[in-house]
């Protein structure tokens, strides 16, 4: 319904019926005799989707006819297409299309037609419901209707548009090396690409998930189960999988075991031990700040603390492509080991001065270790609530550069000066004094104008009278 059609009659001996009509049901219409075996009939107009007995009769009733056995005919709605799949094919690939519709199940005699290319049909799925029209030729680019013939004629539908596309070009994809495993999309750049559910990533043979960016742009996930090695990555469209491919290298995330020195200055070159390293790694520190690292080894890289952290430990880790997952991490602590004031800020060449250096963090001094004198690093003898103190070594006379540092081999980036004294004495006048005591000459070389008082240890046989005195 509610087109009418003709109904052919096959039977036999239809000569003898001089006036033949057609029954259905109840509803009575002439037939025209086109040969002893066949008849054709109009079908009654019904406003009702219905099944009738069909019954062949002669108008006058003189001639009876054996129908041999119960026929029925059945009006029902037209068939019609609802959805085709898929609606994006590739150009040079052989693809099969699945139809779904109304009562496709009474198609008989079915073809599809596509573009210039006609195929025949087959019924698939639950009650035949389904037709699948399988395409083996190349079919021109653009975009087609499908049609559908059969024994209720034309069939066509709005819904019936395919676009038949050339291959997807890849040309590049960013990043070309990341780790395995992490939770991130990869970006590929190329041409022809289609806005379409229907399209995947392939990882050799692992599929994963595709988003439409552009017709220049497509990402894709990683898959979760994916190993570290260098896959070959093609684009699927409804199932057919592209010629071209890109490459990418995934890693396996990095382990840091260590940082030396955890703590330290901004700025601070921090060496990073631990394993699975890869020069296109980036030094991490918090979940965003990526900057660049010295590559040493797979087992260790360099990274220069920002000198803009903010004053609180944070998380110092490696990147790839900036991808946070991309290793563990381990604590760093900034501090600021500038020096306030030192005190002596000289000494003599034969070292032993207790030096003490008031630091300006109040709580940089509990992680100082060492004090170092120009390339000399002494530990330090003690630590006071902002200061520390270090025995000076000995060393040739002159000025070096005086600087703390949390180990031996990592000095502070600000430093004071501490001048090395090579005091010489040749004189002393008097050689000889009362026991009350009295003001004492030293002549020599070396001594420091205003510096404050020093000590003279009186030795041999005055030592058990007079251990020390003070000289002005």
């Amino acid at each position: 319904l509610p087109r009418q059609t003709d109904v052919t009659v096959i039977g036999a001996n239809f000569d003898f019926l001089p006036n033949p009509v057609c029954l259905f049901g109840e509803d009575e219409v002439p037939a025209q005799r086109v040969s002893n075996t066949m008849l054709t009939c109009g079908v009654p107009f019904i406003s009702t989707l219905k099944t009738v007995y069909f019954t062949v009769l002669d108008r006058a009733r003189q001639v009876e006819v054996n129908m041999g056995s119960n026929l029925t005919f059945a009006f029902v709605e037209r068939p019609s297409i609802n959805t085709i799949y898929p609606q994006i094919i590739v150009a040079e690939s052989t693809r099969t299309l699945t139809v779904n519709g109304e009562g496709l199940a009474l198609l008989s005699g079915v073809q599809c037609r596509l573009g210039s290319l006609q195929v025949e049909a087959v019924h698939v799925g639950g009650a035949q419901r389904q037709l699948e029209c399988t395409f083996g030729s190349t079919l021109k680019e653009g975009q087609h209707q499908l049609k559908v013939f059969s024994n209720f004629g034309t069939m066509t539908s709005s819904k019936a548009m395919v676009q038949v596309i050339a291959q997807p070009e890849l040309v590049r994809i960013e990043p070309r090396i990341a780790v395995a495993g992490a939770n991130r999309t990869i970006t590929i750049e190329g041409n022809g690409f289609v806005d379409t559910d229907d399209i995947e990533c392939f990882f050799d043979d692992l599929p994963s998930r595709a988003f439409f960016v552009s017709g220049g742009e497509m990402l894709c996930s990683l898959p979760s189960n994916i190993r570290a090695k260098k896959y070959r990555v093609r684009m699927s469209i409804a199932g057919v999988l592209g010629r071209d491919f890109v490459t990418i290298q995934l890693v396996e995330p990095a382990s840091i075991a260590s940082l030396i020195p955890s703590v330290g200055e901004r700025g601070t070159l921090v060496t990073v031990v631990g394993t699975s390293f890869h020069p296109d790694m980036k030094c991490r520190y918090g979940a965003h700040r990526h900057v660049g690292l010295e590559y040493v080894s797979s087992t260790q890289v360099r990274c220069i603390v920002p000198i803009d952290l903010p004053d609180m430990p944070i998380e110092l880790g490696l990147s790839l492509a900036n991808d946070a997952a991309s290793s563990t991490s381990q604590s760093f602590k900034p501090i600021d080991l500038s020096i306030a004031s030192i005190s002596p800020s000289f000494g003599g060449v034969n070292g032993g001065t207790p030096v003490t250096l008031d630091l300006r963090d109040p709580d940089a001094a509990q992680f100082v270790t060492h004090c170092l004198f120009a390339k000399t690093a002494v530990p330090v003898s003690s630590v006071g609530a902002r200061s520390v103190t270090c025995n000076s070594p000995q060393s040739e006379g002159g000025p070096c550069k005086l600087r703390v540092g949390t180990t031996d081999k990592h000095p502070s980036i600000d430093s004071s000066q501490f001048d090395f004294k090579a005091f010489q004495f040749t004189a002393m006048e008097p050689s000889s004094g009362p026991d009350t005591g009295g003001t004492l000459r030293v002549l020599g070389s070396g001594f420091v104008v205003g510096k404050g008082n020093s000590t003279i240890l009186f030795e041999r046989e005055m030592a058990s009278h007079y251990n020390s005195k003070l000289c002005t």
